[in-house]
C-alpha cells in the first residue's frame, strides 16, 4: 500500500486556522504518521486546528488514538480542535469511541471554520458556542 500524503493548509487572516487534510484510510499503518503530523502542526498552531477528513473512508482505533493524542497536545497548548466528518463509518468510530463528546464534530469546513462575529453565521449554538454546525451523535437505543 502507497502511502498518502497529509496536506497541511493554513487559512484565515494572519494564521488564525490551520487545516490537515487527511488521507482516504487511517489505521494501523499510517496511524502513527497521521499522529506525528498532527503533534508537529499543533506544535505551531496559532488558535484552531482543523482536522478535515471529508475524503476519510475509514478509520480505525489506532487512527481514532492518533487524534485523541493530538487532542491531548491540543489542550495542552490552548488550541482549538475541530474534525470534519462526512462518512457514517467514520462518524460511527467516532461515536462509539466517545471522541465526539470531546472534540467537535462539523459536517463541513465550511461549518468547522471559526467566525470572529456570531452574525457571520447568523445564529449562536452548537456545542462549542460558534453556530450549531456540531453534530451531535445519535442516542444508540436497543431494539
Amino acid at each position: 500500500m502507497a502511502v498518502e500524503t497529509i496536506q497541511i493548509r493554513q487559512t484565515g487572516t494572519q494564521g488564525e486556522h490551520l487545516i490537515v487534510v487527511m488521507p482516504a484510510e487511517i489505521d494501523i499503518t499510517n496511524a502513527a504518521q497521521v499522529r506525528e503530523v498532527l503533534l508537529r502542526v499543533l506544535n505551531r498552531a496559532d488558535s484552531t486546528l482543523i482536522i478535515d477528513m471529508s475524503a476519510t473512508t475509514f478509520c480505525d482505533v489506532a487512527g481514532v488514538r492518533a487524534i485523541e493524542r493530538a487532542y491531548q497536545r491540543a489542550r495542552a497548548c490552548r488550541t482549538q480542535l475541530r474534525l470534519v466528518v462526512q462518512t457514517p463509518a467514520v462518524r460511527r468510530i467516532l461515536t462509539l469511541t466517545g471522541i465526539h463528546r470531546i472534540i467537535a464534530v462539523y459536517p463541513s469546513l465550511a461549518a468547522a471554520r471559526p467566525v470572529h462575529c456570531a452574525a457571520e453565521r447568523g445564529t449562536i449554538a452548537g456545542r462549542d458556542g460558534l453556530g450549531g454546525d456540531a453534530f451531535s451523535a445519535p442516542k444508540l437505543t436497543k431494539g
